[in-house]
């Protein structure tokens, strides 16, 4: 899979290097392209995650497992990888710890449990600092309030009755900030 889909890469990035082009669409495919063949070309080191500054298009970065920064990434949303959206207009160094560990686990967790019961994610946001909280926008405009420093012992369940809730789409939020305590609107 990572052989054919290495290929293709490289057989896109043939033609952006030697076509002409000047229709704005193939260049933004081209540029898509390359990000991705970097990102696919790493090797040892996967991206666990995607991390994109506030504005999310001005700067991506993939990050490993422990939230550490080892290059740039294209920008990203949905749900095919993790991407988390945060604050800050300056670009982070390679090898900078952008995210904890814990953070990180946490953000994969949510991620999985999300996708594994079918709720579709718009998107991951930290909020403010001050605030050491992040929200999960689902595609029905549902939010997901969580504390960095903690999920649900029993989150996987809990996404489970979420998402076998018929009128799931009627709630505002759901907030998981208190431990062993979910508040709903």
């Amino acid at each position: 899979m990572f052989l054919r889909i290495s290929i293709i890469a490289i057989v896109l990035l043939a033609f952006c290097n030697f076509a002409l082009y000047r229709w704005d669409p193939i260049i933004a495919v081209c540029d898509y392209v390359s990000a991705q063949h970097r990102m696919l070309d790493r090797g040892a080191e996967e991206a666990a995650g995607i991390f994109c500054s506030s504005p999310a298009p001005a700067g991506c970065y993939a990050l490993d497992e422990n939230g550490k920064v080892f290059s740039r990434a294209p920008y990203a949303e949905g749900q095919l990888a993790l991407v988390v959206q945060g604050f800050g207009t300056s670009s982070p160094a390679r090898q900078e710890k952008v995210l904890t560990s814990d953070e990180m686990r946490n953000f994969q967790e949510v991620f999985g449990a999300l996708s594994a019961n079918g709720l579709s994610l718009e998107k991951i946001r930290l909020r403010e600092d001050r605030l050491y909280e992040w929200e999960v926008e689902l595609k029905n405009g549902v939010k997901l309030y969580f504390d960095r420093a903690f999920i649900p012992k029993d989150l996987e369940k809990v996404v489970s009755a979420l998402a076998e809730r018929r009128n799931l789409s009627s709630l505002h939020y759901v907030d998981f900030r208190v431990p062993n305590r979910i508040y709903f609107r």
